[in-house]
């Protein structure tokens, strides 16, 4: 292996399949030779483009070109002319650095050329050993590059970064599936999709989103510009991190749809899912305005780009050469075959055809031979592609062929079994595959056995050519026994040749046993069952506790309800003339529970644990478990019922009682009338346990208002005194004394008129009030107010309820 490199590339991108005509497009800044793509190239098949700050194109003779790098650009890389090295060599990737190439041989050697001026880069040194089994890609960087090996995903670094950011931070070890170098840090993809970054990060070049390293969100695709990356996910997600002073890294972050991504100096490109291109980010010298006829699927000139790369100032798109047309297919029916003459209008392409309804491809296609037609013989589908090198292939065609004389196709019918009483289906599928424009035909099932096949279908119904119809049949045996029979098709003319007549076959069997049986085991109370039997056939039962009870007949009209304790067994079966299905059997074991007392547990202070005893005994002669317990649309906790101290799962002897203590904390006020239930192991129902009680929330009525209050001066002759509560439905009681008001104080109901009598020049008095109300509601606190009414105005102060105001 021979290397010799150092430099910075945005990644080469290569096209997933090889093209003859490759087409090379490039945007954004001129200078230098940017946009001089030689014109060798332009007849070649171009298989990968690479851009940095001049341009790269990769034919798929193995053949590099570089053009851009002009020499009287004052820091030019000195990548042109090309080595000599690089004659004989077939060059499979490409990488367009900083100042520097690397090319990836056929060999899986890699070879480099370029400037070193002190930047940092080192020689290439020779490839530690796990290296030399060879490269499979290549990436290079402002002043580093990197390799990944073909059989353990290994990655080789050589050169450096910027100062501060050593190599050490590479990750160690392989799974590796992709890299990428950007101006100072590089990025990693593993083989399960997770992305690794290290290096500079001086704009978060290496703050790599969570989900894209935790494998949370699984990356395809990787690209590393300047200062920002991309990442593109399997589902054709795009994520961006590191430098976004123009949206180059955030724009599109999370939008769907895209098929590849190229991240470049503070712009990015991508690739939809319709072809087309999308740039954005930082529009210097043009380079986030694509040509429109790469970014417009509908425009005239439109060619869909299947790579691209981003480079300093430009960026470069590789584009197909267009798609085969679609092949067009005559034919010419005759009586007993049709000839078929095939074409395409793309000129040199090869056209390959298959008759057994898969798609063609080289591999299992014919080829058709141009000038002779395909005699086909029997009915059959032909699907059409044509091919050429460089080109997409094109769609397929296809077409029915149809012939003359081969008028109608049916198809056998194989009922298999079917019970006495049963009807099994079929259906019977007729086509006109002719070239003749209409057909009445009849259809009917030709059988010794009366009545046991049936065709439903209308006696004439016409057919046009191509049309297809569906007629359902059904089979319906009065016996056991093979029955056999054949399908007839009558046509409106002798003409037509049906084809050979198929056959109708179905197996009768006994009756089916009745349906709707419980299945066994344990059931609370009773097990009840409604049965249903095949048509014509009558359902008998009969059960065993100490003894077999007679066969009886059962009612369509009734129900088996089975409610004695103990335990019981069940036979039935299904009889038809002198026919018997075989006899289904279950075993049932019913049990009772009975709870006392019932539980009331009347009044209870909300955040109160409150306790009930009750006692529990089965009937039925069975050792019970009892799993768990619930109120009804609750959790099955018995804690909740039970409290914390209760045992579960609880035995119940069969000769036996147990004792539980329910209990009830309730978390609101209000009545709780409902079912507690209580469920057994191994056993089908649920006991009930009625459950009563009332909740309950003491609150306190908020304290009365009294208006007006007191002014400075004292009220003139006379005073209206107001009291409310802010409590609905609360009732004032006050005093004028000074006492404290009770339930039996003077009740408020209109204001309270309170006057000097004649003789009186001054009155001092204290309004107090308290509101009550009915319920869990204790009283108010005690307002209290105090009054001065006098006959002329300014006399005494007035003195406040809290003791302040008054006059001097």
């Amino acid at each position: 292996m021979c290397l010799f490199v150092i430099g910075w590339s945005i990644p080469t991108v290569l096209a997933d399949e090889p093209y003859s005509l490759g087409d090379v497009h490039t945007w954004g800044s001129a200078i230098w030779g940017l946009n001089a793509i030689p014109e060798e190239i332009e007849s070649k098949n171009v298989t990968a483009v690479s851009a940095s700050i001049y341009s790269m194109a990769l034919t798929d003779d193995g053949q590099v070109y570089v053009w851009g790098d002009e020499a009287a650009y004052p820091y030019g890389s000195e990548v042109t002319p090309l080595p000599e090295f690089l004659s004989g060599l077939r060059v499979v990737s490409i990488a367009a650095g900083n100042k520097h190439v690397l090319v990836l041989t056929d060999e899986g050697e890699v070879y480099g050329w370029g400037r070193e001026d002190g930047t940092g880069r080192l020689p290439v040194p020779d490839p530690p050993e796990w290296a030399q089994s060879g490269i499979k890609a290549i990436s290079a960087g402002g002043g580093h590059s990197l390799a990944l090996t073909v059989d353990t995903g290994r990655l080789w670094f050589w050169g450096s970064l910027q100062a501060g950011y050593p190599v050490s931070e590479m990750p160690p070890g392989g799974g590796f599936k992709a890299i990428a170098s950007g101006g100072s840090h590089c990025l990693a993809l593993t083989e399960d999709g997770r992305v690794v970054a290290w290096g500079t990060n001086n704009l978060g070049q290496t703050d790599v989103p969570e989900e894209l390293t935790d494998g949370t969100v699984r990356v395809k695709k990787i690209s590393a510009g300047s200062n920002h990356n991309l990442a593109l996910t399997e589902d054709g997600q795009i994520w961006g991190w590191g430098s976004d002073t123009y949206d180059e890294a955030t724009k599109y972050h999370e939008f769907y749809g895209f098929k590849d991504v190229a991240a470049g100096d503070q712009f990015s490109v991508a690739i939809t899912i319709r072809d087309t291109v999308l740039a954005w980010g930082y529009n210097e010298k043009g380079k986030a305005v694509p040509p429109e006829k790469l970014t417009d699927s509908e425009h005239p000139d439109f060619l869909p780009v299947i790579a691209i790369s981003a480079g300093w100032n430009h960026a470069l798109a590789l584009t197909s050469p267009g798609k085969v047309a679609t092949p067009v297919i005559s034919t010419e029916p005759f009586a007993t075959q049709v000839n078929v003459t095939l074409s395409c209008a793309t000129e040199g392409a090869t056209i390959y055809y298959t008759l057994d309804g898969s798609d063609p491809t080289i591999e299992n296609g014919t080829p058709y031979v141009g000038g002779f037609p395909i005699a086909v013989i029997e009915p059959a589908t032909i699907k059409v592609r044509a091919f050429k090198e460089g080109f997409s292939d094109s769609d397929i065609a296809e077409e029915e062929l149809f012939f003359l004389g081969r008028a109608i196709a049916i198809s056998d019918i194989e009922f298999g079994s079917v019970a006495m009483g049963e009807t099994g289906s079929g259906q019977i599928t007729i086509r006109n595959q002719g070239q003749l424009p209409s057909m009445i035909v009849s259809v009917s099932i030709d059988s010794e056995n009366e009545g046991v096949f049936t065709v439903y279908f209308s006696s004439m119904v016409p057919l046009g050519v191509g049309e297809e119809i569906t007629v359902d049949a059904s089979f319906a045996p009065d016996g056991i026994g093979l029955y056999e029979g054949a399908i007839t098709v009558v046509a409106d003319s002798e003409t037509r040749i049906l084809g050979t007549a198929p056959t109708v076959t179905g197996t009768g069997i006994p009756p089916s046993p009745p349906t709707g049986l419980r299945d066994s085991g344990r059931y609370l109370y009773n097990v009840s069952m409604e049965l249903e039997g095949s048509a014509g056939s009558g359902i008998y039962f009969r059960t065993f506790t100490d003894e077999w009870s007679a066969w009886d007949l059962y009612s369509s009209d009734d129900e088996i309800n089975l409610d004695t304790p103990g335990t019981v067994r069940l036979e039935a079966k299904s009889r038809r003339g002198e026919f018997e299905s075989a006899v289904m059997e279950r075993t049932y074991e019913i049990f009772r529970v009975n709870v006392t007392p019932e539980v009331d547990f009347g009044e209870v202070e909300k955040g109160t644990l409150a306790t009930r005893s009750v006692t529990l005994s089965s009937e039925g002669g069975f050792d019970l478990t009892l799993k768990g317990a619930k109120y009804l649309d609750a959790s099955w906790d018995p804690t909740e019922l039970f409290g914390d101290e209760a045992t579960w799962p609880l035995e119940l002897a069969s000769d036996g009682t147990v004792e539980l203590t329910v209990t009830f904390e309730p978390d609101s006020a209000g009545a709780v009338n409902g079912w507690a239930q209580i469920g057994f192991e191994g056993a089908s129902g649920k006991f009930n346990m009625p459950i009563t009680g009332t909740g309950y929330e003491v609150a306190q009525v908020v304290m009365p208002t009294i208006l007006p209050y007191p002014d400075v001066f004292p009220f003139v002759n006379r005073v209206f005194v107001e009291l409310s509560s802010d409590t609905d439905g609360a009732e004032i009681r006050y005093t004028l004394d000074g006492s404290d008001p009770t339930e039996e104080s003077e009740r408020y109901i209109t204001p309270i008129l309170v006057a000097l009598s004649e003789s009186e020049d001054v009155r001092d008095f204290t309004v107090k009030a308290r509101a009550f109300k009915t319920g869990w509601w204790l009283p108010s606190a005690i307002a209290s107010q105090d009054y001065e009414i006098s006959s002329t105005y300014g006399g005494a102060g007035i003195i406040f309820a809290d003791g302040s105001g008054g006059m001097e």
